[in-house]
């Protein structure tokens, strides 16, 4: 009875140590599995990543190609171009790139959803004018090259008297003082030929530049360069704070004119500057412009005026 009993007993026995070694060869084999699936997964996820970065780095190439040299701009025209609007930032003198020695910086811009990167020539020689400001504040944003407006730059905008656009901070001011230099310069007459221009007019004022010169057979890339001499490059112009005048005619001879010698000497007191003076080229990277005036506020119109500065070397003197 005892034997049959164990005889019974074997194959439950067997069965038992079978699942045993079963259960111990499956937890190895989890065990030797999940670090391989782990590799796995890690190898997978680097992969895409390297690919992503591949794909957006060949994008950047792309899009810093869009422009790739351009010249100096806000200088000071040759002639006076039929259009004001295109004519006001003006193209470079003959010469004047060649008598300097030329820096480079790159400048970002967004526009209409994608990043323009361009490399611009600057025309200036001395450090002061590469100065990055962080002075924000709208009636002291330094604006040039090296200090690029964002393409959602949006100032508070008024209508003023002779029916132009200005800066709502400053409208009054330029009212007023184109009041009084006509009140004291007798049969002379100061009136405002351009003013403020949105960061969008801009953009189509460049790009209408760009297709204009590719229409007269230039490549991409020489259309860009050409059309930053006559016109800004989107986010460069003081004319997109609403902060700038250019009055009269545009042309160097303004300052043999009544109107030129009251300002010089009155326009501080209204809160303006002559903001590309004839000596300060190789700071501002722009040739003489006494038609350009710039509203900087009283005090700091004052300051500049007195101690024969430009914009850009308050904020580099005073660290802003």
């Amino acid at each position: 009875m005892d034997n049959n009993t164990n005889n019974e007993n074997k194959p439950v026995q067997h069965n038992k140590r079978r699942t045993y070694i079963l259960i111990v060869v499956a937890v190895v084999l989890i065990l030797l599995l999940v670090p391989t699936i782990i590799v796995a997964c890690n190898y997978y996820n680097n992969h895409k990543d390297d690919k992503a970065n591949s794909s957006s780095s060949m994008l950047s190439s792309e899009i810093s190609d869009d422009i790739s040299a351009v010249t100096s701009t806000d200088m000071q025209p040759a002639e006076l171009s039929s259009d004001p609007l295109a004519a006001v930032e003006g193209s470079s003198q003959d010469g004047a790139l060649s008598e300097v020695q030329s820096s480079q910086k790159t400048s970002s811009q967004q526009n209409s959803g994608y990043e323009i990167t361009a490399e611009i020539t600057a025309n200036v020689t001395n450090p002061i004018g590469e100065y990055v400001s962080a002075e924000e504040s709208q009636q002291l944003q330094l604006v040039n090259l090296f200090n690029v407006l964002p393409a959602d730059f949006d100032p508070e905008i008024t209508t003023l008297n002779g029916g132009k656009e200005f800066a709502s901070i400053a409208a009054d001011a330029l009212d007023e003082m184109i009041d009084a230099c006509n009140a004291e310069c007798g049969d002379g007459k100061l009136w405002a030929q351009s003013t403020y221009r949105s960061y969008t007019k801009q953009v189509k004022l460049y790009n209408d530049e760009v297709n204009k010169w590719k229409n007269k057979g230039m490549s991409d890339s020489e259309a860009k360069a050409k059309a930053a001499t006559v016109v800004a490059v989107p986010g460069t112009s003081e004319h997109n704070t609403g902060l700038a005048c250019d009055f009269n005619t545009i042309t160097e001879s303004f300052a043999d004119t009544k109107m030129y010698d009251w300002l010089i000497e009155h326009c501080a007191e209204y809160g303006f500057i002559e903001r590309f003076p004839r000596d300060k080229q190789d700071i501002t990277g722009i040739t003489w412009e006494p038609w350009h005036y710039r509203y900087v506020g009283v005090e700091v119109a004052q300051t500049i005026m007195q101690n024969g500065w430009c914009l850009e070397e308050y904020h580099y003197y005073n660290n802003l």
